[in-house]
């Protein structure tokens, strides 16, 4: 059975208990729920896909060794198993995780942060593997920066060019370590907030 970490990520005058109906369960503002699903139940569930959509709750996939050897596992939306699979080869202590981030465009013209897990909210001590982006809307000149605090701050954990569509790799070689507690979070820098699509992150949890 895969464990699902769903993380409630909404703040501020939007922030609300998130009900996940295909779950039976409540997150709280800020907090974080681990259940155990069979991988071949995550595409179906509509109401945590809609929650992620929505920019309510993130949701990292830690998959057993056994579902990630099949081949099978996608965690809701796009994440595909080619790429898990890679990385599942290449760290052979455990299995790995997948946080999927949808991002509708914005105004354009300027940057701004699409926010992963808030500073400081970082559910488990993660190491972040790899990156690809899934560019739906691209904008000339215009890229995606992955980082550990909002604002361009912080450290530079991955690049992904945004102008053209289509599936597009990380163009840092680097990992990253995030500790929950920490003050750091996990932001999604978008050079031009007209920029559109999905993010996928492989990370590793750690002991």
């Amino acid at each position: 059975m895969a464990a699902v970490t769903i993380t409630n990520v909404t703040s501020g005058d939007t922030a609300e208990d998130i009900y996940i109906r295909d779950l039976y369960t409540t997150v709280p503002v800020g907090e974080a729920r681990t259940i155990q699903r069979s991988a071949s139940e995550l595409p179906a569930m509509r109401s945590l896909q809609d929650a992620v959509a929505g920019g309510k709750v993130t949701v990292a996939v830690q998959y057993t060794a056994a579902e990630l050897a099949s081949g099978f596992p996608t965690a809701p939306a796009a994440v595909e198993a080619g790429d898990l699979a890679p990385v599942a080869a290449l760290v052979p202590l455990g299995p790995a995780a997948a946080v999927y981030k949808p991002f509708a465009a914005g105004p354009g013209g300027a940057p701004d942060d699409v926010e992963v897990y808030p500073v400081g909210a970082v559910p488990f001590k993660l190491r972040v593997l790899d990156v690809v982006a899934y560019i739906q809307t691209p904008v000339g000149g215009a890229a995606l920066e992955v980082r550990d605090a909002p604002a361009r701050g912080g450290n530079l954990l991955a690049s992904v060019s945004a102008v053209a569509p289509g599936r597009i790799p990380n163009a840092e070689a680097a990992t990253a370590l995030l500790l929950p507690g920490e003050t750091k979070g996990l932001f999604i820098h978008r050079t031009d907030s007209g920029v559109a699509g999905e993010l996928v992150l492989t990370v590793r949890p750690e002991l």
